[in-house]
């Protein structure tokens, strides 16, 4: 994601992967399949002149598990810098392939839906 590489990471998600934005998110999109995720990762970082994933924390569980990201960035033309704290629990498919993510801004609401008590 870093390089700009959609495709590659796609290839870690089932081809009918489902995906949920946080409950809170305000122009919630919820898709499914990896066109329609890859469609949602352009525009989510169009508005960024350079932007940055960062993992931070993974928990693996038996069939799911935790992950805390930092996204940061530049906006375009205002060089205004960004950055933000999301989970994702990652289910897993027969496969081994991600078949649903779930993204919260909430980290005890993410360690919850992972199964995960802390």
């Amino acid at each position: 994601m870093n390089r700009g590489d959609f495709d590659g990471a796609l290839q870690t998600l089932a081809p009918d992967i489902e995906w949920t934005d946080p409950p809170e998110w305000p122009e919630r999109r919820d898709v499914q399949g990896r066109e329609a995720v890859k469609e949602m990762w352009l525009r989510s970082v169009e508005p960024f002149e350079s932007f940055r994933f960062e993992t931070l924390e993974v928990i693996e569980g038996a069939d799911r598990s935790f992950h805390a990201l930092r996204l940061s960035g530049t906006g375009t033309g205002s060089g205004a810098p960004v950055e933000m704290l999301r989970y994702q629990v990652s289910f897993a498919g027969p496969d081994g392939l991600a078949a649903r993510l779930e993204n919260y801004f909430d980290r005890d609401q993410a360690l919850r839906a992972a199964g995960i008590n802390r």
